[in-house]
Formats: structure tokens, C-alpha cells, sequence
């Protein structure tokens, strides 16, 4: 493991604290918490790949604050490791894995057995984060793919509009025609390339419009697809050709976006809509 992967610790115990944070931080960029409350919100700010949460703590214990963790879109997906002086009941350990913990060790721990944990849940985070990685590059490279097929619809737009220009003045039906058969082309080229990208995406992300949906609900179905596209860290380029668009258009498309997300100016947008 390297120091780019993160671990929070969380433990009102400023004893238990340093211990884990001088056995894990040789491997980790760490951040600690001193309980379920502080825990929020550096998972939030730090982002970490894993937590190590104490269970019993003052101001918000360790469950509360798993809960509201999960139900968190931006923080979802953090692993969450409880650590325990006495085991909990069934009941409480049923509940905190149906809440989404990934496992539990009992302290006092032996440093061995809390670096070969962490260690093994980080190795799925990883192996998961290359996984979803790889899957974007290739829809990337699918996407452009039928973007570099719009080079052979403009040939034939092209063809179509010398015959338009041909025409005399006077021919308004062939002119119509032809200025409805050439808007047509388009919206269903921008149509059948979107289906194709949405399946595949929403097959690599199947949560990404639900949880943006719920944390911006005015957002367009327009606003959404920009969205995604986005969230795949693509350019302005690229997008536009996508959507078959100028790309001043898209610029436009995507400050208008940043304004209904109201999101602050130093906060990259694609590295906000990766959170989903």
C-alpha cells in the first residue's frame, strides 16, 4: 500500500489514537477524529479510503455515525472498521453491518492483526477503484469512438446541402424537405449514441443520477447528462463532440451547470461529480 490510500481514525481514547496512527501511518496518510460527530465531517473534508471507528464514543457514537456516513452520497463508499473494548450484542453487530461496516476488531488489539485488517479491506479498495478505472477508460474510448463516426454524417450533411443549394429558390417543399431530413439526422445520431453511452454507464454507475437527483433535484435531464460525462473527467472537446455541439456551447453548458449545483469557485467540477 502507499501513502496516496487514507485512513481516518476515530476514538475519543487519545492513547488508542496515537497507537493506531503509529502502527497504520508509515503505509497511509492518516486523519484522526475524536468522535462520531467530528467523524462526519472529516470524511467528508478528508475523503479517506477507510475508517477506524471506535464503537463507544461521547457526543455521537460510532453506529449513529456510521449511519449517517452511509446515507451520505459523497461518503458512502468509505470503508468503515469498528474497533471495540467489549464486543456488541448480536443485535447492535447485525445492525451495524446491515448499515454497511465492513468489520469489526476487538481492542486491545495486536498491531499485527490491525495492520493485516486494514491492509486487506485496502487491497479491495483498490482493487475496485483500478476496476471502475479501467471500465471508464474503455467507455471513454467507446464514446469518442461513435464521436469519430460523426465525420462521416458531416460528409453526408455536406452532400445534402449542395443538393439544397442546388435547388431553386422556388422549390420551398424540397427546401423544407431537406432542412427537416437534416435535423432529423442529427437528433437521432446524438439520440443513438447517447442510448449506447447511458447503458454502458449507468451499468459502471448504477447509483450516479439517483444520488445526484436526491442531493440536486432541480437539475435537467440535460444538466444530468453533462453530468456524467463530466464525471468521467472528460473535456470540453470531448464533450462537444458528443453532444454534437460547438464547443462554446458546451463551455455555456457547463458554467450553467456550475451555477445550479452551486458549488464554490475553487472546487473542481469534475472532481465533485465523481463523488456520485
Amino acid at each position: 500500500m502507499s501513502n496516496t490510500n487514507k485512513v481516518l481514525i476515530v476514538d475519543d481514547d487519545k492513547l488508542n489514537l496515537n497507537v493506531c496512527r503509529s502502527v497504520l501511518e508509515e503505509y497511509y496518510t492518516i486523519e484522526v477524529a475524536i468522535n462520531g460527530e467530528d467523524a462526519i465531517h472529516k470524511a467528508e473534508a478528508f475523503m479517506p479510503d477507510i475508517i477506524l471507528m471506535d464503537w463507544e464514543m461521547p457526543v455521537l457514537n460510532g453506529l449513529d455515525a456510521l449511519k449517517i456516513i452511509k446515507s451520505n452520497p459523497s461518503t458512502k463508499n468509505i470503508q468503515v472498521i469498528f474497533m471495540t473494548r467489549i464486543m456488541a450484542d448480536q443485535n447492535n453487530m447485525l445492525e451495524a453491518f446491515q448499515n454497511g461496516t465492513t468489520d469489526f476488531i476487538r481492542k486491545p488489539f495486536d498491531t499485527l492483526e490491525l495492520k493485516a485488517r486494514i491492509n486487506s479491506v485496502m487491497q479491495s479498495v483498490n482493487y475496485f477503484r483500478s476496476e471502475i478505472d479501467s471500465r471508464n477508460k474503455e467507455l471513454i474510448k467507446l464514446t469518442l469512438l461513435l464521436s469519430e463516426n460523426d465525420v462521416v454524417i458531416e460528409s453526408v450533411i455536406k452532400q445534402i446541402n449542395e443538393v439544397q443549394k442546388a435547388l431553386p429558390p422556388n422549390e420551398v417543399f424540397a427546401q423544407s424537405k431537406i432542412i427537416e431530413i437534416k435535423n432529423n439526422l442529427s437528433s437521432r445520431i446524438v439520440e443513438t449514441k447517447w442510448k449506447l453511452f447511458e447503458k454502458h454507464f449507468k451499468a459502471i454507475h448504477p447509483n450516479f443520477y439517483k444520488n445526484l437527483s436526491a442531493r440536486h433535484p432541480s437539475l435537467t435531464q440535460t444538466e444530468l447528462k453533462l453530468a456524467s460525462l463530466l464525471s468521467l473527467n472528460m473535456d470540453t472537446k470531448e464533450i462537444a463532440a458528443i453532444f454534437h455541439q460547438t464547443v462554446g456551447s458546451t463551455k455555456v453548458s457547463r458554467a450553467r451547470l456550475r451555477r445550479n449545483l452551486q458549488i464554490e469557485s475553487n472546487i473542481n467540477l469534475n472532481s465533485y461529480l465523481m463523488q456520485f
